[in-house]
């Protein structure tokens, strides 16, 4: 029997950030203050952002660092509305199956743990907002038997 493959996010397809290019100025934007910078993806695809909001120039300026920063320790999310869910169908269907081309037992090892303990509790959370902290509490849920 085939396997269903869910619907995945094809902004997941583009691959890593191989380079980055940001505006060199802080723009005025509706009154308050944002950066402008461009990613490229591995498949060679080009995404312009914005990230603004910020009522003090110095406010920006610090928040465009940060950005500079995660982008260089490959921390940064480049799809921050995506869920958590969106992101394991994508890692399990496309990067297990289909590239590392995994077993079938694998895969229904790594489907249980996914679909019975993962999504139930955090897979609607957006990848911005996982934490050590919500992989921690995860961790605590799930029952096994103590090693003492």
């Amino acid at each position: 029997k085939p396997l269903e493959t869910p619907e995945i996010n094809p902004a997941f397809t583009h691959g890593e950030i191989i380079d980055w290019k940001f505006n060199p100025s802080i723009t005025p934007a509706k009154g308050k203050y944002c950066f402008r910078f461009s990613l490229t993806f591995a498949d060679g695809t080009e995404e312009p952002r914005q990230v603004g909001g910020f009522s003090k120039k110095s406010e920006c300026l610090k928040e465009r660092e940060r950005v500079i920063a995660q982008l260089h320790n490959h921390e940064y999310v480049a799809f921050p509305k995506a869920t958590v869910k969106e992101y394991l169908d994508f890692w399990l269907y496309v990067v297990m199956i289909k590239q590392k081309k995994i077993a079938y037992g694998t895969y229904t090892a790594y489907r249980n743990i996914i679909y019975i303990y993962l999504v139930p509790y955090m897979g609607k959370s957006r990848l911005s907002s996982v934490n050590r902290g919500m992989l921690a509490k995860l961790l605590k849920t799930i029952d096994s038997p103590s090693i003492e």
